[in-house]
């Protein structure tokens, strides 16, 4: 159930990301083929303003919210499965684990007995079967426990994690991509003042074509790519050929 969310993704990502990059994330020693590949990168990029990026703006925000369901589900899956009893076993266990080791108020054992009465049927002396009462070894169930301990944790910290990712975009949305894109650019501190001037004046320009997808598209590739200056530079000046008249 887990896996579900990642192999959705998977399938309708299907490498788009990787190559809209064309390899940008990496430094290149030679120039030029770092030129060629950021305007290959660009152009591409251009190319799929106003078409691809939405659906994958979409299937990204789907797979993250299912992401964040099937974390929470597991909790109450495996709760249900224990009879009502997961939430308290894992705090418990937790509590008791970090106790004196003379503390006899084991609470795994109340989820995960070890010994349990059973009937044990033998011949008797007269060649009849006899029904014995005996006390049984669980030896499964202390396996049992340590498994859903460590169970208990996991899916706590990856629901922690996953809320507080979705959170984080949610807050993002809210706020503006336009906003966070350009705050991120201005907080390169090794361009010159001009080179700043010059991207901001790039990004509005560039904004004022992207609709949500390509902002959002364009918030992933300003954390992957080396040089986004220059990498913006040429997606503008791809946008102005395409637009039927030169960059200035």
């Amino acid at each position: 159930l887990l896996y579900l969310p990642y192999a959705l993704w998977e399938s309708k990502e299907d490498g788009y990301f990787e190559t809209l990059l064309a390899d940008m994330h990496r430094i290149h020693v030679d120039r030029k083929e770092a030129t060629k590949k950021s305007r290959i990168s660009a152009e591409y990029f251009e190319h799929s303003m106003q078409h691809s990026n939405n659906k994958y703006f979409f299937w990204f925000v789907i797979c993250e919210a299912l992401g964040v369901i099937v974390a929470f589900a597991n909790l109450f899956f495996s709760d249900k499965f224990l009879g009502g009893k997961f939430f308290y076993f894992g705090r418990e266990a937790l509590r008791y684990i970090g106790s004196s080791v003379t503390d006899p108020d084991n609470p795994l054992n109340e989820v995960f007995p070890k010994v349990g009465k059973c009937t044990w049927h033998r011949f008797g002396p007269s060649g009849s079967i006899e029904s014995l009462d005996a006390l049984c070894i669980l030896p499964l169930n202390i396996v049992n426990e340590k498994t859903y301990v460590l169970l208990y944790v996991a899916y706590i910290l990856l629901c922690v994690v996953t809320a507080i990712v979705m959170l984080y975009h949610v807050v993002l949305f809210a706020v503006g991509l336009d906003r966070t894109i350009q705050r991120r650019s201005r907080n390169n501190s090794y361009r010159t003042t001009d080179r700043r001037r010059a991207d901001s004046v790039n990004l509005i320009f560039v904004l004022g074509w992207c609709n949500v997808g390509d902002k959002f598209m364009l918030w992933c590739l300003q954390g992957y790519v080396v040089d986004f200056s220059h990498w913006l530079t040429e997606l503008v000046a791809a946008k102005h050929d395409n637009s039927g008249y030169s960059s200035s």
